[in-house]
């Protein structure tokens, strides 16, 4: 059976058509990946079904994630698609649509073109250093931490710095958490509300007398009205308090140092730890560099903190007793150092935080919320920073 000229003209334009849109493909993906192109065209990845899986995986996740890549796919599936049904139905006779498939087709020039540019992209991922597998360990650390924090977020566990929900703080400056919610609060706050409510009652009566010598009518009209007066709860400390927890909590200006910390959590030790776990050693080389890495965003960012800064601590405190003062020290350990301490009032100490203060010299308390103000900084060479603050409350 002799195949028609003009369905071999497709076929034809076909081809051509997808020798360089895979060419294209593997040129691009060598540029972006060059490590996975590498082990699958060089090292025996071909041969794997691991490595076609996984290929297969990252477009159909694309689709799946609405992601650019799949966007762009589909956006040229439907140009040429309308393309081609627009010009062969404009086209009647098969002679005349056999010489536009043939123009459809990419040229000579075009696939040696592309050709060159997908061999220099391919010989640049071959001699890339490094193995696309030994990467696994880090991929997969990477995407566990990624559900994880989803996780963490959908349990709604990011807020760490909440107050007690018990309402019981250990220490509570009274005034100056007073004076910080009245530098705070409206002048023009709502403090009582008056509520009135009218009610009027009726009682009437008509007689008729007979052989129409007319009528009596009798009425009676009382009216009662009642107020209501609503009254806020006097400002207490320990009330007030809990929203400005709850308010520096949530402000992005807050010094936080916990778990979210505003310096960062010193990737560079944790990353080397993860990655061990996994199997996988980094060089000395690799281990400076990161190190050096994590040093210079600390740094960084501790240039951003300023005095009279509001801060929110989470972690081991001590309390110290000397003579007749006391205070309260702490430090966070990250890529640097940085250690807290702030004098506390004796006659703000509550609970069983008096116990321990009368215990000893020095007693640790373990973890620890507080909510205080940055009062002085000092910076060393070495990059460790240490933090004279002012406890408001200690919980």
């Amino acid at each position: 059976m002799k195949i028609p000229s003009l369905y071999k003209a497709v076929a034809f334009a076909f081809a051509r058509l997808l020798m360089a849109l895979v060419l294209g493909y593997i040129a691009v993906g060598c540029i972006l990946f060059p490590l996975w192109w590498k082990e699958f065209l060089f090292q025996g990845g071909i041969l794997k079904a691991a490595f076609w899986r996984e290929g297969f995986g990252y477009v159909g996740s694309a689709f799946k994630e609405f992601e650019p890549l799949a966007m762009v796919i589909v956006a040229l599936l439907v140009v040429f698609s309308c393309y081609m049904l627009y010009w062969f139905g404009r086209h009647q006779s098969d002679s005349n649509k056999v010489t536009f498939a043939k123009k459809l087709a990419p040229g000579v020039m075009t696939l040696v073109s592309v050709g060159l540019v997908t061999a220099v992209a391919v010989g640049a991922a071959g001699l890339k250093k490094g193995k696309y597998s030994d990467m696994r360990p880090w991929d997969r650390l990477m995407r566990n931490m990624e559900e994880e924090l989803k996780e963490f977020e959908r349990s709604g566990r990011f807020d760490e710095f909440r107050p007690p929900e018990n309402g019981v703080f250990l220490y509570v400056n009274e005034k100056l958490v007073l004076e910080q919610y009245e530098g705070l609060r409206g002048s023009l706050e709502t403090t009582s509300v008056t509520e009135s409510a009218g009610v009027e009652n009726g009682i009437g009566a008509s007689a008729s007398i007979p052989l129409g010598a007319g009528s009596i009518d009798l009425s009676q009209k009382s009216s009662k009205e009642q107020t209501v007066t609503k009254t806020a709860p006097s400002v207490s400390a320990t009330l007030t308090l809990r929203s400005l927890v709850m308010r520096f909590s949530a402000d992005t200006n807050t010094f936080k140092l916990g778990y979210r910390s505003s310096l960062g959590l010193g990737e560079s030790k944790w990353l080397e730890d993860a990655l061990r776990r996994e199997g996988v050693i980094l060089t000395r080389e690799q281990s400076e560099t990161l190190i050096r890495s994590d040093k210079a965003k600390f740094q960084k960012r501790t240039q951003l903190l300023r005095e009279r800064t509001v801060m929110l601590y989470h972690g081991d405190a001590s309390l110290i007793k000397d003579s007749s003062d006391f205070s309260i020290q702490a430090s966070y350990q990250g890529i640097c150092e940085i250690s807290l301490n702030g004098v506390i009032n004796d006659k703000f100490v509550r609970d069983h935080l008096r116990l321990l203060l009368d215990s000893g010299t020095k007693t640790d308390v373990g973890p620890v919320y507080m909510l205080a103000i940055v009062q002085r900084i000092k910076r060393d060479n070495g990059g460790s920073v240490s933090l004279e603050v002012v406890p408001y409350a200690i919980w």
